[in-house]
C-alpha cells in the first residue's frame, strides 16, 4: 500500500466513529429521558427491596 492509501484507510476507519454532539442520549431525548428513567429505576429498587423483605416491617 502506498502512503496515500494508507491515509485514506485511516480515516475511513476514523469516519465510522461517533460524532461528537449527537450522543446516543441526544437521540433518547437528552436530560428528560434520564431523568425519567432514574426515577423508574429507583422506584423498582424501592420495590425489590421491600419484596426481598429486607425493608419491610417485621
Amino acid at each position: 500500500m502506498s502512503e496515500e492509501e494508507i491515509k485514506r484507510y485511516l480515516a475511513s476507519i476514523g469516519g465510522k466513529g461517533g460524532k461528537a454532539g449527537t450522543g446516543a442520549s441526544k437521540r433518547r431525548g437528552g436530560t428528560d429521558y434520564y431523568k425519567r428513567i432514574s426515577k423508574l429505576a429507583a422506584k423498582a429498587r424501592k420495590a425489590n427491596k421491600f419484596t426481598k423483605g429486607k425493608g419491610a416491617a417485621k
